[in-house]
């Protein structure tokens, strides 16, 4: 793995010390490896959270996860099913929390494959994540 460390100030580290040993998960700010036998590629912002994480899946399924301080809000690639196997074919374009979708997947009718895409957006509205009133 290779992997980029941020600077951090006396009062940023844990416990009040200052690190910036690389190997510290919480002051990698962007990093690619393989993990097992599957890449990736990880930016982080300086809370140590994961920002955005672009990787293959165990499956060699591609896929990007952005996110912002408030959670995941952008996810694009490959979606396994609740028992995740090589012939899960679902794609999609995923805005979260559940706002709006772009996916596309095959099924199998009469013997052969077809193709089903589908669109949605959320009708109802959520508290926008950066809004601290009440």
């Amino acid at each position: 793995m290779l992997a980029f460390g941020g600077y951090m100030t006396p009062s940023a580290g844990k416990g009040g010390h200052a690190s910036s040993a690389i190997n510290d998960p919480d002051n990698q700010r962007a990093a690619i490896g393989v993990r097992g036998d599957f890449p990736f590629v990880l930016f982080s912002a300086p809370d140590g959270k994961s920002r955005m994480t672009l990787a293959l899946s165990i499956f060699s399924k591609p896929y990007l996860v952005m996110a912002d301080e408030t959670g995941k809000r952008l996810s694009l690639g490959l979606e396994h099913s609740d028992t995740p196997s090589a012939r899960d074919d679902t794609w999609a374009l995923d805005f979260a929390p559940n706002m709006a979708r772009i996916a596309m997947a095959s099924e199998v009718q009469s013997g052969r494959r077809y193709i089903r895409g589908s669109f949605s957006v959320s009708r109802g509205k959520i508290l926008y994540p950066y809004d601290q009133s009440k």
